[in-house]
């Protein structure tokens, strides 16, 4: 209880360092409000940086694109307008969902749809409506207990009609069948199997794993295929640049296995220069904050003009 109860207050923790606020259109007056506080038929402000507080229609924009990697895996981004050709509405091109980001331009759009009732949300619901199935660990404990207590009770009954025999002495017979089922009792199987779960999940907190549910311990260890989204899971979703090629010649900008050319020691190495200066100037990056390290900072814009500030 303890561990999970420390997993849950850590994701908690992160959810509240940033509260999520947006900007909506109230009596003809811009506000900015929680995003919890947007109802349906709101008119949302939206632009570059704005995380997407609800399912919301699109009917006016300005080179708007969102990134719908968090809810589709698709990390190219897509272009929003009032301009619909498709029949699907998850892929209709004039609605932007729950969660997804704004990374160009800005729109004005009407809430549609908000809570659990968005996509998101939708998805979310299933996920924890779906009944918890019995875990391999404990359908072995389960029928190890049955088995137990199968020969308990045929042990206890034997001593039972043993002690009747021997002594005639029902006292006696029922309170040595009592007490041999009882010691057949595994009292500290729970206690054990808890420990160890908890030793596991604490090793696996070092690691940086918050575990939520013990459960997914124990299932962790039986797991022979491990199905994952790509993109932004086994990945950051961020495109780097690995190698700059320039006047015949290769350079390394990160190093990783497989990479080949020089590593670039000084951005005074010919020609890395003028292409770090043409890209500065070509892109229209901007930062989410200015208040801290250059590392620490979400860039805004175009995935690959990120790759070249990176």
């Amino acid at each position: 209880w303890y561990q999970q109860r420390k997993s849950e207050n850590t994701l908690a923790a992160l959810l509240q360092m940033i509260p999520p606020k947006t900007h909506v259109i109230r009596e003809g007056k811009l506000e900015l409000v929680q995003s919890a506080d947007v109802v349906t038929g709101d008119i949302l402000y939206l632009r570059m940086g704005d995380k997407i507080p609800a399912d919301c229609y699109v009917f006016s924009a300005n080179d708007f694109k969102v990134d719908n990697s968090s809810l589709t895996g698709e990390s190219e981004p897509q272009e929003r307008g009032p301009g619909n050709t498709q029949r699907n509405p998850l892929e209709a091109t004039n609605m932007a969902f729950n969660g997804t980001l704004a990374i160009s331009g800005e729109a004005y759009a009407v809430v549609v749809r908000t809570g659990d009732n968005t996509v998101l949300g939708q998805i979310a619901g299933m996920t924890a409506g779906e009944e918890k199935a019995e875990s391999p660990m404990n359908h072995e404990i389960a029928v190890f207990v049955r088995i137990i207590a199968s020969v308990a009770l045929v042990t206890a009954l034997v001593f039972f009609i043993t002690g009747m025999t021997m002594y005639n002495d029902f006292a006696f017979a029922i309170n040595f069948a009592i007490g041999t089922f009882v010691a057949f009792v595994p009292e500290g199987l729970p206690a054990t199997v808890t420990m160890l779960l908890t030793i596991a999940a604490k090793r696996m907190a070092a690691e940086n794993v918050l575990v939520k549910d013990l459960q997914g311990v124990e299932t962790l260890g039986a797991i022979t295929c491990l199905a994952t989204d790509k993109t932004g899971t086994l990945t950051r979703n961020q495109m780097v640049v690995t190698n700059v090629w320039t006047n015949g010649s290769m350079y390394a900008v990160t190093r990783a296995h497989g990479d080949v050319g020089e590593p670039i020691d000084s951005p005074d190495t010919t020609g890395v220069r003028e292409i770090l200066l043409t890209s500065t100037l070509c892109c229209s990056i901007k930062f989410d904050r200015t208040d801290v390290p250059m590392d620490k900072r979400q860039l805004l814009g175009d995935a690959t003009e990120s790759g070249l500030v990176r």
